[in-house]
């Protein structure tokens, strides 16, 4: 279990290094899918969090 655990690490952390030094059109296009997925995903926890927090202040009757 230990040796499975330490060849999953020792993988994920050598893409993970190679995804941010790999010079190739291939892993360019891999960092600014990941640049562009979390930009979306922090845009959508930043709308949702608006919303709640109108939405709660709607309830408390606080004008928006």
């Amino acid at each position: 279990m230990k040796r499975d655990c330490d060849a999953f690490s020792v993988g994920k952390a050598f893409g993970l290094r190679a995804l941010s030094t790999g010079s190739g059109v291939a892993w360019s296009l891999r960092r600014w899918l990941r640049f562009c997925l979390r930009l979306a995903r922090w845009n959508l926890r930043r709308a949702v969090r608006v919303l709640f927090v109108r939405a709660e202040r709607t309830e408390c009757g606080v004008p928006t």
